[in-house]
């Protein structure tokens, strides 16, 4: 079996083994987007809400902001929303508080979208469905699979009474934690360095 095979049948097995972990995470996410949809087609204006990763790059495509500075505000944001469940999940009793942090950024996602056809009318429709929602869900899924691991850790630890690094181990976080910081750290430089430089590059789409 090869390296390759390993990794495969580990996140298998760990998805087999946590499938209720994930189903809520997974349902607190579509509720998140549920009530995102609604919220938008209230009265309301959430053009204030603008995630700060899309408005960096609306910035850089204007010419108000460096293709560095778009990558590191995108990173530091990524890093943040990682520290949060990491920390959110030391003990099993806070697990819940990551979960709800990815269905607001779920929720935030929609608004965000919203507000950048509001901006932007047409063109901001196709810059959502092609560049800004397939990335953005990407790495909401990839939030996601790191949540469940962190989850699955502290619930072992409690049951089994064992220490950060032995639950660490019995549930081989080193391997499903680290695919999933893999795919964030692509995602991170998808959204804030390969698409702002086809933009820049080939104009395929105007802001």
């Amino acid at each position: 079996m090869t390296s390759f095979d390993k990794i495969q049948y580990e996140l298998k097995m760990h998805l087999k083994n946590h499938f209720w972990v994930y189903f809520f995470i997974i349902l607190t996410m579509v509720i998140g987007l549920v009530l995102g949809i609604v919220l938008i087609f209230s009265e309301n204006s959430y053009v204030d809400l603008l995630n700060s990763d899309d408005q960096n790059l609306l910035e850089y495509i204007n010419g108000s902001a460096n293709l560095s500075s778009l990558f590191f505000k995108r990173l530091f944001s990524s890093l943040l929303f990682i520290a949060i469940i990491f920390l959110s999940n030391m003990v099993i009793e806070t697990s819940f508080l990551s979960v709800l942090v990815l269905g607001y950024q779920s929720l935030l996602l929609v608004l965000s979208c919203d507000a950048i056809i509001s901006l932007q009318g047409a063109s901001g429709v196709i810059n959502c469905l092609l560049l800004i929602l397939p990335v953005n869900i990407i790495n909401l899924l990839a939030m996601a699979f790191f949540c469940g691991c962190m989850i699955s850790r502290a619930a072992v630890a409690k049951k089994f009474r064992m220490n950060f690094a032995e639950s660490s181990k019995y549930v081989k976080l080193n391997v499903t934690a680290g695919v999933s910081l893999c795919i964030i750290f692509i995602a991170c430089i998808i959204h804030s360095v390969i698409i702002p430089l086809l933009i820049k590059s080939f104009i395929i789409i105007n802001f």
